[in-house]
């Protein structure tokens, strides 16, 4: 897949576009800093889906897939993901278990940049993988 055949598959929004804030409920609290709408929850929850059914169509034959989610920022993403995928498997009776391992990534030291990524619990993920193969 060329990165063109990728950019026609992303969905572009623009700075200029968006959704009048009248058309959601907003939290008080946040109705004075916004001034539109750029990405509907629904349009994210259906863009996920979609991702999900891309995934698992990606690797036939599967039978047992291992998400590696990095928390913190990824976990509710990660979580409706996989949630996304499990439906997809459990509707088209697919024979799957999905697995969730997590990390986290850290390249800050109280409050300046260490200039490097460490990656930390990526040892218990590769041994509970080794032990899958």
């Amino acid at each position: 897949m060329t990165c063109e055949d990728i950019r026609k598959k992303c969905l572009v929004i623009g700075d200029d576009s968006g959704y009048d804030t009248s058309m959601f409920n907003v939290p008080v609290k946040y109705a004075n800093f916004l001034d539109s709408i750029l990405i509907p929850n629904g349009l994210v929850k259906d863009r996920t889906h979609k991702m999900a059914i891309d995934i698992l169509s990606g690797i036939p034959n599967c039978k047992q897939l291992v998400v590696l989610c990095v928390l913190k920022g990824g976990y509710k993403f990660c979580s409706e993901l996989v949630d996304a995928m499990e439906k997809h498997i459990c509707s088209c009776e697919i024979n799957m278990s999905i697995k969730v391992e997590f990390i986290r990534l850290k390249s800050y030291h109280n409050v300046s940049s260490t200039g490097e990524v460490e990656v930390i619990g990526l040892s218990t993920y590769l041994s509970s993988l080794e032990r899958i193969f």
